[in-house]
């Protein structure tokens, strides 16, 4: 797991409680591999690729986001909105 690679151990700790909240958890299938590699082709790195992957393949409506890299790389996916919280909150109010 990602997590465990996570030099700090107090966010490692806040990270790992999170799952607790998660409706839904994913496995990796050939299918977001797939997608995670599309999206690395697309300047993004490996881990935002799956992470990104898990999401649209999981059909979520948003990507949440505080990487200005990543929502700039991100412009041309059209399978899921991906926003930092700030435009999150705006949207959503």
């Amino acid at each position: 797991m990602e997590n465990d690679a996570n030099p700090f151990e107090q966010r490692k700790l806040v990270i790992s409680s999170w799952k607790n909240f998660a409706s839904v958890d994913t496995s990796e299938t050939q299918d977001i591999k797939e997608l995670a590699t599309k999206f690395h082709q697309m300047k993004i790195n490996s881990k935002d690729s799956l992470h990104l992957a898990c999401a649209v393949f999981l059909e979520c409506e948003y990507f949440i986001t505080t990487d200005d890299n990543l929502i700039k790389n991100t412009a041309e996916i059209t399978e899921i909105k991906i926003a930092d919280p700030i435009t999150f909150i705006k949207e959503e109010i």
